[in-house]
């Protein structure tokens, strides 16, 4: 009887920590979920950081600066076309002290202003014309001044004086075409030496005021 009752016990010993060990979870995983788990964190290491997702686009810190030398220049052309309006006004006020001087009736804002009406109104049309053409030439002083190693005074009386010396032969045509050549302001052109040193010191005076106003 004894022994059967210790058979008996042994047999309970060994059940109860078979028990006890499926209750508890083991101290060491197995390797499969080791590895599973080893994957995680894997991909939580190569996942992208928020702050990785704020960085600007490349060309976003050069697009600033670009924007504003585009404004920039745009101001300068702003000002440039101003500046030559104003040295063309500047031109046409001087007209009657620089007919004195050359003694010659050489006229520019009649030129341009008789060409369009021969009403009372032609030396305001005159004037405006007179002030849109120094406004385009603005604008060409502005891109060359730009684009060529030269200060700002010689290069707009060199361009101004060149520009004289270019059109100049085209008098030709305006001695024998214009509707009011041989009126007030409108003399004989083309072999005229006067009128050809007149227009020399109006272009030269319409650079130095330009330059002058556009570098301000």
């Amino acid at each position: 009887m004894a022994a059967q009752d210790e058979t008996a016990l042994e047999r309970e010993q060994q059940v109860l920590p078979d028990r006890l060990d499926a209750e508890e979870r083991s101290p060491v995983e197995p390797l499969g979920h080791t590895c599973r788990r080893g994957a995680r964190v894997r991909r939580l290491d190569l996942d992208p950081l928020a702050d990785e997702r704020l960085q600007p686009p490349r060309g976003a810190v050069k697009r600033v600066p670009l924007r504003h030398r585009s404004a920039r220049i745009g101001r300068m052309r702003v000002r440039a076309a101003a500046a030559g309006s104003a040295a063309a006004v500047v031109w046409a006020a001087q007209e009657p002290l620089d007919r004195r001087v050359f003694d010659c009736d050489y006229s520019d804002a009649a030129l341009l202003g008789k060409a369009v009406t021969r009403g009372p109104h032609w030396r305001a049309a005159g004037l405006v014309l007179h002030a849109l053409n120094g406004a385009g030439f603005g604008l060409a002083f502005d891109a060359a001044r730009r684009r060529l190693p030269v200060r700002p005074t010689p290069l707009a009386v060199g361009l101004a004086l060149a520009e004289n010396t270019a059109l100049w032969p085209f008098s030709a045509l305006v001695d024998r075409y214009h509707p009011a050549r041989g009126e007030p302001g409108l003399p004989p052109l083309l072999t005229n030496r006067r009128a050809f040193a007149q227009a020399c010191w109006r272009h030269a005076l319409f650079g130095w005021v330009l330059a002058r106003l556009a570098s301000v």
